[in-house]
């Protein structure tokens, strides 16, 4: 199993949100510290609320304390500081909705959010 793999298995046992297809590029390592590179995919057909991938991702928002451990366990990096660079990459013609009323919000702008390992440090 390739690093890009074994971090892609934790990642998805932290929590992947089903409408949002995550894509690990790249994971480097240099001694505790652990950058990942990663695309968000969103596809016309599953809009989600807004373009806070926080907001809808479990590893990036209400798990996100636990990505340290599973990275940890993946890579046998002891207590690994985890930046994560998250590509979001929009299809054509993505728009954001509002599931509660179906209400059409912005158009999904391709754009790169980088979670630093204050991040993941605590419960959210």
């Amino acid at each position: 199993m390739t690093p890009r793999d074994q971090i892609a298995a934790a990642l998805a046992d932290v929590g992947f949100h089903h409408w949002v297809r995550v894509e690990v590029r790249g994971v480097d390592v240099a001694g505790t510290a652990v950058t990942i590179s990663l695309a968000l995919h969103f596809a016309v057909a599953t809009p989600v609320c807004c373009d806070e991938p926080s907001c809808y991702v479990p590893f990036l928002g209400q798990h996100r304390a636990r990505v340290p451990g599973a990275i940890e366990r993946a890579l046998g990096v002891t207590a690994p500081q985890v930046t994560i660079r998250a590509h979001l990459v929009h299809e054509p013609g993505f728009r954001y909705i509002n599931h509660a009323t179906g209400a059409l919000l912005a158009r999904g702008a391709d754009r790169e959010v980088w979670f630093t390992p204050d991040t993941f440090a605590g419960p959210p």
